[in-house]
C-alpha cells in the first residue's frame, strides 16, 4: 500500500505504485512524504531519501520533488524501492561494520542499488 502525506505529485505516486507492485511490495506499507530541502541539499541534487523497516513491513520515502524531472520518476521510485529490499540487509553489514568501514558499505549499497535500478529489463516493462 502506497500512502502519501498529501503533498507528493500524481505521477510520483502512480510511479511508485507500479514498481511496489512488480517489485512485491504490495503487502508493505509504504509512505511517501514530500519534503523540502536546504539551498545546500537542493545544489547536491538529493532526490529521495529512504527509511525502511523489513520486521514491520513499512517504509518511509521522503520525496524531494523540487530536484526530480518528469523523465525521473519511474528511476527514482526503483531506486528507493530497491532500497526498501536491500536496506535491511546492509544494514545488518552496516551495524557488524567497524566505524571506518560504515562509510564504505553505504557507498556499497548505493552503487549496488544504482547498477539495480539501471538494468535493462527496466525498459521491458510497460
Amino acid at each position: 500500500m502506497i500512502k502519501t502525506n498529501g503533498h507528493v505529485g500524481d505521477g510520483i505516486i502512480c510511479a511508485f505504485k507500479k514498481y511496489a507492485e512488480l517489485m512485491g511490495l504490495d503487502k508493505w506499507t509504504i509512505t511517501l512524504r514530500a519534503k523540502e530541502l536546504t539551498p545546500e541539499e537542493t545544489e547536491d541534487g538529493w532526490q529521495a531519501e529512504t527509511d525502511a523497516e523489513a520486521e514491520y513491513l513499512r517504509a518511509v520515502i521522503d520525496i524531494y520533488q523540487v530536484n526530480i524531472p518528469p523523465e525521473e520518476y519511474e528511476r527514482v521510485a526503483r531506486h528507493e524501492l530497491l532500497h526498501v529490499i536491500t536496506g535491511n540487509m546492509f544494514g545488518i553489514a552496516e551495524t557488524l561494520a567497524f566505524k571506518s568501514a560504515r562509510k564504505a558499505m553505504r557507498k556499497l549499497e548505493e552503487r549496488v542499488i544504482t547498477e539495480l535500478e539501471a538494468m535493462p529489463l527496466w525498459d521491458k516493462i510497460e
